[in-house]
């Protein structure tokens, strides 16, 4: 199911890392998207009366966020679908999954004090997940 909450249907992003303010206000958090746009009821969800009150932040992220819901038009006909964003053809792989699992040590140089905190055991599984071939003594 499409969350309204955690789905990134705003330009990429999920409205819960664009509004968080309003994300925080919300009492239904686990509504579809289209539950959500139905009647506008994600905004019948938001507790506006919380202790926190209407702050500058809160309303601008409030707008925002209406804005973008105006903007959606959902289509009955079509299922939800899931696209994935690291390859090319919207499919995962198995390749471009180990290289999600793994983003950091394919972007960063493999140093030891950059994993000291992992601990010896931890930094020795990490170095033969990435290298298996390649022992590492710590």
């Amino acid at each position: 199911m499409a969350r309204f909450w955690d789905l990134a249907w705003m330009n990429g992003n999920r409205p819960k890392d664009l509004a968080p303010l309003v994300f925080a206000i919300s009492k239904k958090k686990s509504r579809t998207l289209q539950q959500a746009i139905q009647g506008e009821t994600w905004i019948q969800d938001l507790n506006l009366t919380a202790q926190e009150g209407m702050t500058v932040q809160l309303l601008d992220q409030l707008v925002t966020l209406w804005n973008a819901v105006q903007g959606v038009q959902l289509e009955a006909s079509n299922a939800d679908s899931i696209r994935w964003k690291l390859t090319a053809h919207g499919e995962s792989t198995a390749e471009s999954a180990y290289k999600a699992q793994f983003f950091w040590l394919h972007n960063n140089k493999l140093r030891v004090d950059r994993l000291e905190t992992l601990g010896a055991k931890k930094m020795q599984v990490v170095c033969l997940a990435h290298h298996p071939k390649q022992s590492m003594d710590v």
